[in-house]
């Protein structure tokens, strides 16, 4: 329930607590930040120290619940999906959440629902399942901000957990792996370019 921003500047770090868990968060063109936590989707403005929860939130009374990742798209709408605490079960939902400020759920069933990005083109879309070895691709709509037509677009071993993951200029995928110690570089198309090893177990 806190995240941490930092001035590389003057080396000064600032904590803002928020009273309940925190998956993820983004930018907004307001400056304030948009947020995927424990009990629904929130504004949280800085400046007022203050949480601002949007209601409707379809899994608000499930105590086992929360947010994980997101991200902002292109277009500027929010994806974001939910987990239990363990990630032992399929309830996991990914939301698309734009303008019209609702909850509307793109795909159910998701165990751990994590690193997402967009192609250069910006008519692709691709979220990771971790539990599942999956990253499932999309066709978007950068005008609606809506997906469809999903698939998967990268399987991994039954051995190998996805979890963050970014895309380059050239649309190449960048997938840290938990448990594993490395990240993944695969080309557009889910070809293996590069193992990386990572310092750390959990990347």
């Amino acid at each position: 329930g806190r995240y941490f921003k930092a001035d590389y500047k003057t080396g000064k770090v600032d904590a803002f607590d928020l009273g309940q868990p925190l998956g993820v968060l983004g930018l907004c063109d307001n400056d304030q930040l948009i947020m995927g936590l424990k009990n629904g989707i929130g504004f949280w403005d800085e400046k007022k120290g203050k949480l601002n929860m949007v209601a409707g939130f379809p899994q608000y009374d499930d105590a086992n619940i929360r947010f994980n990742d997101g991200a902002v798209s292109p277009g500027g709408s929010f994806f974001a999906g939910t987990m239990t605490f363990e990630g032992n079960e399929p309830k996991g939902v990914l939301y698309y959440f734009g303008s019209e400020r609702k909850y509307i759920p793109v795909r159910a069933g998701m165990y751990i629902p994590n690193g997402m990005g967009w192609n250069v083109e910006r008519n692709k879309y691709f979220v990771t399942d971790t539990i599942k070895h999956t990253i499932y691709n999309y066709d978007y709509e950068l005008v609606t901000g809506k997906v469809f037509n999903s698939s998967p677009h990268i399987i991994f071993d039954n051995d190998e957990f996805p979890d963050g993951m970014c895309m380059d200029s050239e649309d190449g995928f960048w997938v840290a792996m938990w448990g594993a110690a490395k990240v993944i570089h695969f080309d557009p198309e889910g070809k293996k370019i590069e193992e990386i090893p990572i310092p750390a177990p959990h990347p």
